[in-house]
């Protein structure tokens, strides 16, 4: 009777005339909602409601009760029960109740999407803001691997020709990102023609034991780089849509901070940049002392103050413009002149300076005469010849302080500027 009813009201019904039966096809389709006796041939609805909570957690019941067995309905509601009825039942009575129970479990899932919506705008958001390429990558990996649900991955930068480079890896024994991404070399060129998610089975890539998923992460239409996400099983055909969707939309976000990135380390350079020599620039200069002596406290550390002796002359003799290319090329003598990890700036004007982590004093005025000899020597635009005057101090021999020393270093290549010129004088305490 209550199955005819409830086909009557619209709803999709079976019956089943035994626990043993009702659990059976509880196994073989989903139901959202299950109506009950709490008297059943052999065992009772409480059970029922046990069993089929362990099949399907997020199923309903209402139980039926005749009106001494209320207690046990009250035991049911304790148990997860979502309602209960008492004999009689009128027709109103069972549409009511079940219209409000699957009301509330769309409420529910409603509630539940929209959780998992304001969850994802959160992470692609947390990515697309994030604007440092060391933060960056890691968070776009564990990002994408997370909504894929994958056990290990490499984000990788690709060029115009499909050859990749890994910038961030999970769980990846050593060197397997390298051999990951060789192996998916022709799969990940064609992610440039057809930016979409690609699940390869564990027998589609030669030396591939796991399936792999790949996400291109496009901006404007262009992927400059690709997650290849190491996966536990491939998904099922049913799921795969919503978890291409989600996928994509995270790598959409990926794509834009990429971008973002770029153009802030271009910024950034060119904040720390000198225009006219190439040259890391004053403030960047006094970053850099400061971070070494925060840094490496304990360590030497030297700075090299240069002036071009009678650079007014050749702005005089040949021009202004000349005398830029040959501001120009002393960029290049210097940067000739010293080691990768040290640091060359152009302080204003035709001063320099250099910096030289890990160099005390009697190192510090080798390189300056290096760089002296270097000078002299050089024929620049025009014919033009010129020297230098270094002045040098050094940390903790001269002072510890970033001021302290350039102040010193300025000193002592004044020294020179009052004598002979085209010479290296260290620092006086």
């Amino acid at each position: 009777m209550f199955g005819d009813w409830l086909r009557s009201f619209g709803y999709s019904v079976a019956t089943a005339a035994s626990m043993e039966e009702g659990l059976l096809q509880l196994r073989q389709q989903h139901f959202d909602l299950i109506v009950t006796d709490l008297l059943l041939p052999g065992r009772d609805g409480l059970a029922l409601l046990a069993e089929a909570r362990k099949i399907d957690p997020e199923i309903d019941v209402i139980v039926v009760t005749a009106l001494e067995q209320v207690a046990p309905a009250v035991r049911a509601l304790r148990g997860g029960a979502a309602d209960y009825l008492v004999k009689p039942i009128a027709k109103d009575t069972l549409e009511l109740s079940v219209g409000r129970c699957l009301t509330a479990r769309q409420l529910l899932r409603d509630n539940l999407a929209l959780r998992e919506q304001v969850a994802l705008f959160e992470r692609g958001r947390r990515v697309s803001a994030t604007l440092e390429g060391a933060e960056l990558w890691p968070l776009a990996l564990s990002t994408l691997a997370e909504s894929l649900s994958a056990v290990a991955g490499v984000l990788a930068l690709l060029d115009p020709e499909g050859n990749a480079t890994a910038l961030a890896e999970v769980a990846l024994p050593d060197n397997r990102s390298r051999e990951l991404l060789d192996r998916l070399r022709p799969h990940l060129r064609h992610l440039s023609a057809e930016p979409t998610v690609r699940f390869l089975d564990a027998g589609a890539v030669a030396g591939l034991h796991e399936p792999v998923a790949l996400v291109p992460c496009a901006h404007q239409g262009e992927v400059r780089s690709a997650a290849a996400l190491v996966l536990r099983g491939l998904p099922p055909m049913g799921q795969r849509g919503t978890l291409v969707e989600r996928s994509l939309y995270l790598a959409r976000h990926v794509g834009l901070a990429q971008a973002n990135a770029s153009r802030f380390a271009h910024a950034e350079a060119l904040a720390h940049t000198d225009d006219l020599t190439g040259l890391r620039n004053d403030r960047a200069l006094r970053n850099e002392i400061d971070r070494l002596l925060a840094n490496r406290p304990a360590e030497p550390l030297s700075l090299l103050f240069l002036d071009l002796d009678h650079f007014k002359r050749i702005n005089d003799a040949h021009g202004h413009l000349v005398g830029s290319r040959v501001l120009a090329e002393v960029g290049r003598v210097l940067r000739g002149c010293v080691r990768d990890i040290d640091s060359a700036a152009r302080y204003g004007g035709d001063e320099f300076a250099v910096v030289l982590p890990g160099a005390d004093s009697g190192e510090a005025l080798k390189v300056a005469e290096r760089i002296r000899r270097a000078m002299a020597e050089h024929v620049f635009v025009e014919g033009t010849s010129l020297t230098v005057c270094i002045g040098i101090a050094s940390h903790p021999e001269h002072g510890s302080d970033r001021d302290v020393l350039l102040t010193l270093a300025d000193a002592a290549m004044y020294r020179g500027k009052r004598g002979q010129r085209n010479v290296a004088f260290l620092a006086q305490p």
